[in-house]
């Protein structure tokens, strides 16, 4: 008999739902706006008119779907890869804002996280 290597996985986010195809689609999206704007431009939302300018691309992007055109003419992306990308900016600021602190936040399941930045820092 062989014994298997214990894990203890029980209560941790499980990344393996999360549909790969609609994540490649939504990190293409990212890319895009990488090399149009700046890596991690998003970052410069903040403020008291974030959940505005967000929701307002957003609402582009679904009012673009609810109309019969998929794919945006701009970048030739899924409209709604443009909406998860949104989605998580709109995320990131609402837990930002309810933490009050950019290293250390809680994700609103109790569980302290650390935000680790793409330029390394956290």
């Amino acid at each position: 008999m062989t014994d298997k290597a214990k894990r203890f996985n029980e209560g941790k986010v499980d990344l393996t739902l999360v549909p790969t195809k609609a994540l490649k689609a939504e990190a293409r999206v990212w890319m895009l706006g990488e090399k149009k704007y700046g890596r991690n431009n998003w970052e410069k939302l903040w403020g008291s008119d974030t959940v505005n300018l967000v929701m307002a691309c957003l609402l582009r992007h679904a009012y673009a779907i609810l109309e019969g055109e998929d794919y945006d003419k701009e970048s030739g992306q899924p409209h709604a890869a443009h909406i998860r990308a949104n989605a998580a900016m709109l995320i990131e600021h609402l837990d930002r804002k309810k933490s009050n602190a950019n290293d250390t936040h809680t994700a609103g399941t109790g569980e302290e996280e650390r935000l680790i930045l793409l330029d390394g820092r956290s």
